[in-house]
């Protein structure tokens, strides 16, 4: 994932510029207090919710045109 930016349904950014990658064999995962992006940003990467910045990426392929 690239410098990936969310926005909530308001329109507020709850994720700005996020970057990281997992490996193969690593697990992942998200925790935070409610209200901070949590969900926008599980939302996103799965193709759920729109990005409003950024890539999300699986093996070199745009993971939010993927089909499940």
């Amino acid at each position: 994932m690239t410098h990936l930016g969310v926005d909530d349904d308001r329109g507020v950014r709850t994720v700005d510029d996020l970057s990281f990658e997992v490996r193969s064999g690593e697990i992942f995962g998200v925790a935070g207090v409610e209200g901070n992006g949590q969900r926008e940003l599980v939302e996103a990467i799965t193709g759920i919710r729109p990005k409003a910045a950024g890539s999300v990426e699986v093996l070199g392929r745009d993971a939010t045109k993927m089909s499940p």
